[in-house]
């Protein structure tokens, strides 16, 4: 597995081949608080708020299959990702707020587009 690190933020670069397991990064575009996959969509993904508004809610994620794992970033630092807590999300029992490129969570998709969190990390605190 390679991590590459970006020489300009110290931070790992998870869009140019350092998302290991989970593959290049793709961005998933937030609607009515759904992010859908789309065509080969990996499982790294990078998700902004609908018309890049200041923060959105994270309800969903459909289109993957029972026992995939995602990881779950915001696509910008300047927008909010609020993955929310729910009968389709059941994360550690609070909604989890994602305000930094570095933050993110992985999730396992328990079937019919339910998930489970597996691990969460703020690093933008």
């Amino acid at each position: 597995m390679t991590y590459k690190i970006n020489p300009f933020t110290g931070r790992l670069d998870w869009s140019s081949g350092g998302g290991g397991a989970f593959g290049e990064a793709v961005e998933l575009t937030i609607s009515g608080g759904i992010a859908v996959k789309t065509g080969a969509a990996g499982k790294n993904l990078l998700v902004d708020t609908e018309g890049d508004a200041a923060t959105d809610n994270l309800d969903n994620i459909t289109g993957y299959d029972a026992g995939d794992e995602v990881r779950v970033s915001p696509a910008s630092s300047a927008r909010t990702i609020v993955v929310k807590n729910s009968a389709t999300m059941a994360l550690q029992g609070v909604d989890f707020t994602m305000d930094n490129a570095d933050d993110l969570i992985v999730l396992l998709n328990k079937g019919s587009d339910t998930w489970k969190e597996v691990t969460r990390a703020s690093n933008g605190v």
